[in-house]
């Protein structure tokens, strides 16, 4: 959705990720380039060419790996609380001149605009419907971060069939 929504806004995009797995569902997205985070090759390529970075990692990670690919006053906004995020701020204004910040909920107005933009530029969620079968299936897929979307919402609900 991050990089649908970039892109109505008129953003360059440029998506990362640890291999190859999504680099369809990123183009198919709108992301106007790639980058495999775990290729030095392409991570020195990218260095310096950011304004921005949404890091949308769920979990504690080495986010400093991603702050060569800030230009010089860059911004680097973690969604969700990180561990060691009050020294990861410090760390990043004294060597880089970049920032990091956390995201926090806009309220009502902000999601309100967003809901918006999702409407009047017909943006909407990739959505896939499993059976409940598949539940373990889907949860092994999250932990080994082996799927090709970046989250599952799972409800449940009982059927007459």
């Amino acid at each position: 959705m991050g990089i649908k929504l970039a892109k109505a806004r008129g953003c360059t995009v440029t998506a990362i990720s640890r291999n190859t797995k999504k680099q369809e569902l990123a183009k198919n997205s709108g992301a106007d380039g790639f980058v495999v985070s775990t290729d030095p090759a392409a991570m020195a390529t990218a260095a310096g060419t950011l304004d921005l970075i949404l890091n949308t990692i769920p979990a504690g990670h080495k986010w400093s790996m991603y702050q060569p690919l800030l230009k010089k006053r860059g911004r680097h906004v973690m969604f969700g609380i990180h561990s060691g995020m009050g020294a990861a701020q410090y760390a990043a204004k004294v060597r880089s001149k970049c920032s990091i910040v956390p995201s926090v909920i806009g309220g009502i107005p902000n999601t309100q605009e967003v809901m918006d933009l999702c409407a009047r530029e017909k943006i909407y969620p990739e959505i896939e419907v499993v059976p409940v079968q598949k539940l373990n299936e889907v949860y092994v897929s999250t932990i080994t971060l082996d799927c090709t979307i970046f989250a599952w919402t799972v409800l449940l609900c009982t059927s007459p069939q």
